[in-house]
């Protein structure tokens, strides 16, 4: 497998940052905009989400959110799921944390291989109904990783039937999300700034509400 196609975020002390290291992990994402991130800033419409200020307040905060039964659910089951991916398909598990050509663009496959990656869900959603859900996740993993195909995994919660299909790069739509994406940093930066200088009064900080106009989007 050619792993140095590949941009991995390193760590203070030069190691490659993985899902295992879980605090490192997280604190890394904050300061970029993640696959998961990424669906959360864009309507299937392409507009501005209603959930980007919660996103940004989270990414100022720290606050990681609830850990929900179906998430535990997942975590089980991946490792079980990535093995059956690598055993038919050749692609390798992954937990590092990857970074594109812009290195503040952030995502963790769950899979890499030498041409492609995969993402593996658990779902009471059909296999098309959780290829709608995920599309943004799944092309700015894309993007990352500068792969041209993901394979989209998807196992029942309840009976664990086990479905799949190859997804290829959508170039309009993955235009699309980075210039969120980038828009958002660049509020991101702005926002950490203000609570930094507010910090420094002494005084507690939150945003002010976002416009829903999205004006830094082209």
């Amino acid at each position: 497998m050619e792993q140095n196609r590949y941009r991995y975020v390193q760590g203070p002390g030069g190691d490659p940052v993985t899902s295992r290291q879980r605090v490192a992990w997280l604190r890394a994402r904050l300061w970029g905009v993640t696959a998961t991130d990424a669906r959360r800033l864009v309507t299937s419409r392409g507009q501005v989400s209603k959930q980007r200020k919660r996103l940004l307040e989270a990414k100022l905060s720290g606050w990681e959110g609830p850990r929900l039964p179906q998430f535990e659910h997942g975590i089980v089951r991946e490792p079980v799921i990535a093995a059956w991916v690598h055993q038919r398909f050749g692609i390798h598990p992954n937990s590092h944390l990857c970074a594109g050509e812009n290195p503040r663009h952030l995502a963790t496959p769950d899979g890499v291989g030498a041409h492609s990656i995969c993402e593996i869900k658990t779902a009471v959603a059909d296999l098309d109904e959780a290829a709608g859900v995920y599309r943004d996740q799944l092309q700015w993993q894309l993007h990352v990783t500068g792969c041209e195909q993901v394979l989209f995994v998807v196992e029942n919660r309840h009976t664990y039937r086990r479905d799949f299909r190859w997804v290829g790069r959508d170039e309009a739509r993955i235009r699309l999300l980075a210039e969120h994406a980038d828009a958002f940093l660049v509020d991101l930066d702005e926002h950490r700034a203000l609570a930094i200088e507010a910090e420094r009064r002494g005084e507690d900080y939150r945003p002010a509400a976002l416009s829903p106009s999205g004006t830094r989007i082209a």
